[in-house]
């Protein structure tokens, strides 16, 4: 019953595109109840600088999206993560995403 920290994880490659990735997160509670949460994963803050940890041409990403979750249902959270996008190209040099959960407390 103490707060968590929820972040999205992103793994793309020098060259992205864009200057964000934009994407609906959605949450289940174990009572079956859905919430929809929009954000914008910022990858480029200014064209050609690129955020996250840098390996060669690979880059990890985090945001903290929820820096205070708590989660009041005793049970199993489902998690749907959808990049936003309506070229159907998609999302070129993206390879992957998805949510780190952290207990401060554990730091």
């Amino acid at each position: 019953k103490h707060p968590y920290e929820l972040a999205v994880a992103v793994r793309y490659t020098h060259g992205y595109p864009f200057d964000r990735l934009p994407m609906y997160v959605t949450e289940t509670n174990p009572a079956g109840e859905s919430v929809r949460k929009d954000i914008d994963v910022i990858i480029q803050p200014k064209p050609g600088e690129y955020l996250g940890e840098k390996g060669m041409d690979i880059i990890d990403l985090e945001q903290v999206i929820d820096s205070k979750k708590e989660f009041p249902i005793f049970g199993t959270y489902t998690y749907t993560l959808i990049p936003n996008m309506d070229d159907p190209s998609g999302f070129p040099l993206l390879m992957e995403i998805g949510l780190v959960l952290r207990d401060p407390q554990q730091k």
